[in-house]
């Protein structure tokens, strides 16, 4: 995932290699849909067999973080707008799909850290917290997927991220997001907003990617509001 992601950087970077970046970001995805998206268990798996077989006998096999299916899925829809495959696209909105609606938390909202494959309980002990990262890459993903197919459910899964972060996440006394809540939506204490994990990372490039799509998708218009 990560390294599908620095293809994309450099290829913007150093164009004079970007055949060398594409063939590897294209190798990055054969294996990701070879080996790691299971639709039967519609999820994508981290942790699979040397032939990507789901290993669902043991906690490590089953554990899925939405966060990084999501994100990964925006790594995906550079490839596809930057070579023209917008068979891929169709691919990302099941990943997109699948890994919110099993992470969303239907009773406090917001994204889960950690589920299960079978719905077993997860065994990481922060599996129920909500953390910034996720919702972060929801808000990329999303507008990416309504830029990318005009459909509008991809703006009402922005929107109810967007209310739940502007909720809960960002503090309306001193600015900046909190990093970790608990699962009720509250900060932890003491409240966090920098660690060695916190950085300053996937919240401005949150707020610079959406700004970009924003002006890509409505021009002077948005200039002017």
């Amino acid at each position: 995932m990560i390294y599908l992601n620095m293809t994309s950087i450099l290829s913007r970077v150093d164009p004079e290699n970007a055949e060398l970046y594409n063939r590897r970001a294209e190798a990055c995805i054969e294996d990701i849909f070879k080996y790691h998206v299971h639709p039967e268990l519609k999820c994508l798996l981290e942790n699979v067999g040397p032939r990507g077989e789901a290993r669902l006998d043991f906690t490590e096999g089953r554990i899925i973080n939405p966060g990084h299916d999501i994100e990964g899925v925006w790594f995906i829809l550079e490839y596809a707008k930057r070579m023209k495959k917008p068979e891929l696209v169709e691919k990302c909105e099941d990943i997109f799909t699948n890994a919110f609606e099993a992470g969303w938390d239907k009773e406090y909202g917001g994204l889960l850290y950690f589920i299960d494959a079978l719905g077993l309980p997860p065994e990481s002990n922060e599996h129920d917290m909500k953390l910034w990262w996720p919702h972060n890459e929801i808000l990329i993903t999303s507008l990416m997927l309504y830029r990318d197919t005009r459909k509008e459910k991809y703006l009402d899964y922005f929107q109810k991220t967007f209310d739940y972060c502007l909720e809960h996440f960002y503090d309306k006394e001193y600015g900046e997001w909190y990093g970790y809540l608990r699962r009720d939506g509250l900060p932890t204490m003491p409240h966090c907003k920098g660690s060695t994990f916190k950085g300053p990372f996937h919240l401005p490039r949150m707020l610079g990617m959406v700004d970009m799509m924003l002006k890509e998708m409505i021009g002077d218009k948005y200039e002017g509001t």
